[in-house]
């Protein structure tokens, strides 16, 4: 597993960003298991639970839930540029997750 920084806030490269991911895993879960912390925020679609991370080998991403709904899963973000196989890969090792653990992804392969 690659060494995560934790960062107020991502500027994404390209400008933009894109969903990964999605994961079965919850906000303690995620904390145990990467040495993480949430913090409560909000866009334009209400209230989220986030964090925003950098690996050394995949770069930035984020993790980001909606919390006004109930049973709302995790969703990893990454930079709009990535190809989504490619990263997909690369971020089960990041996040040290099995394909049992992902609900949804870009790559219909899963």
């Amino acid at each position: 597993m690659s060494k995560l920084i934790q960062l107020d806030r991502i500027n994404w490269p390209s400008g933009d960003y894109k969903p990964l991911l999605q994961i079965t895993l919850n906000e303690a879960e995620l904390c145990n298991r990467l040495n993480i912390k949430f913090k409560n925020d909000a866009d334009d679609l209400g209230p989220v639970l986030v964090a925003c991370l950098r690996s050394e080998t995949f770069g930035d991403f984020a993790l980001l839930k909606y919390t006004a709904k109930e049973n709302e899963k995790f969703i990893v973000y990454c930079d709009s540029k990535k190809e989504c196989a490619d990263s997909i890969e690369e971020i089960k090792l990041v996040l040290n997750i099995e394909d049992s653990e992902i609900l949804w992804s870009c790559d219909e392969k899963l």
